[in-house]
């Protein structure tokens, strides 16, 4: 989006589902910023 909240490109993923999923470690004594990454996997995309 712009920063007049217009949108600039659509991705459009038809069958999406996610194919495999890494969470943090977390700790109760760290300050770093918790981060996941998720793979999506799809059949088809169109871009608009």
């Amino acid at each position: 989006m712009d920063p007049h909240k217009n949108v600039l490109r659509r991705i459009n993923l038809t069958n999406a589902w996610a194919s495999q999923w890494n969470g943090p470690e977390l700790s109760a004594t760290s300050t770093e910023a918790a981060i996941e990454r998720v793979t999506i996997a799809y059949d088809e995309i169109t871009l608009e």
